[in-house]
């Protein structure tokens, strides 16, 4: 028996689903490396955008850091995928079942972050509906005394 049919036997994966496994890897493998190259340019625009806008504007230098952090958490967000990718592709080579364990356990993450974010933009988009309506009931104006 050689190494791949030994670590196919450790996952309880047959052909088929190591074909499977070994197909998502490659796409998660794009993925990662498409959303970390559009993290660096948003890291890379948010970096000159601060220095323009400071010139124009004084304080508006602070929104930088609101941009390099996002691009910084959705270049975390591509490295997760990306060790994914890695991680699936040595199960078929070496130690297979903490490969899997730990791509499994970057997939898992990277759906977790991915899930929250989602929640957090409908729970978002709610509160500005909420306030947006009861703007309008109120005459259109905010009170602010």
């Amino acid at each position: 028996m050689d190494i791949l049919d030994e670590n196919t036997a450790r996952t309880g994966l047959d052909d088929n689903g190591m074909r499977e496994l070994s197909e998502s890897a490659k796409w998660a493998r794009i993925m990662g490396i498409i959303m970390m190259v559009i993290a660096g340019l948003f890291g890379l625009f948010a970096v000159i955008g601060t220095f323009a806008m400071v010139s124009m504007m004084g304080s508006a230098g602070f929104l930088g850091f609101f941009y390099l952090a996002f691009a910084s958490f959705y270049f975390y967000m591509g490295l997760l995928l990306y060790r994914y990718s890695s991680n699936m592709d040595r199960v078929g080579t070496g130690n297979a079942t903490a490969s899997f364990a730990s791509g499994f356990q970057n997939l898992k993450n990277y759906f977790k972050i991915n899930a929250i974010l989602i929640i957090a933009g409908i729970v978002f988009t709610i509160i500005i509906y909420i306030i947006i309506g009861t703007t309008m009931m109120m005459g259109g104006t905010f009170p602010l005394e």
